[in-house]
């Protein structure tokens, strides 16, 4: 017999979608502050203070801008081969 569960565990960091705006708003706050600390900001904002810090330090960027990045490069392959 098959149980089923009644409840969702969510176990991973990406089952929460972060809006920009609090995102820009984290960083601004960052920008203010003399001595960093990422992990308040962080839970000011409800942010995971990692995704923030690597925000902060230019590691990583957003899902838009990143898209559109891997967009461009398909993009600027495919006119290549045609040159070709």
């Amino acid at each position: 017999m098959h149980t089923t569960f009644k409840y969702y565990i969510k176990t991973s960091k990406f089952d929460k979608m972060v809006n920009e705006e609090d995102i820009k708003n984290a960083l601004s706050a960052l920008d203010a502050q003399l001595i960093l600390n990422y992990r308040q900001i962080g839970l000011k904002f409800a942010i995971d203070y990692t995704m923030l810090m690597r925000r902060h330090k230019g590691i990583c960027t957003s899902k838009v801008k990143a898209t559109s990045i891997y967009y461009k490069l398909l993009t600027n392959t495919q006119e290549e081969l045609l040159i070709n």
